[in-house]
């Protein structure tokens, strides 16, 4: 299991992962919120999303965050939610996603 993360948000709309072996990840807040695990956003036997990205601002903001134990970070967002718990192993997916994407290179 990966260790805990430090987390740093700002500006609003970015959340910034940094790793205990170096490597760190920039964020969009509505991208990660996106891509939030809990029940109300993604079924929980299919793992259909459940989430209508139409249904998220913009402009969403993280407005704070929370570890919880050893192996994952709840966020607040700016709409209201905080159910999803982002394991440190999906922030980690997420990231590498997000290495490889567009514009990266």
């Amino acid at each position: 299991m990966a260790r805990p993360p430090t987390i740093a948000i700002g500006p609003p709309d970015v959340v910034n992962v940094r790793w205990s072996d170096g490597a760190s990840h920039r964020h969009r807040a509505r991208d990660l919120r996106l891509a939030c695990p809990c029940a109300h956003c993604i079924h929980e036997i299919t793992r259909r999303p459940l989430l209508d990205p139409a249904t998220i601002p913009a402009d969403l903001a993280c407005l704070d965050s929370t570890r919880i134990g050893n192996y994952a970070t709840r966020f607040l967002w700016s709409d209201g939610h905080s159910s999803g718990l982002y394991t440190n192993d999906l922030l980690r997916r997420l990231g590498a996603a997000t290495a490889s994407g567009p514009g990266t290179g």
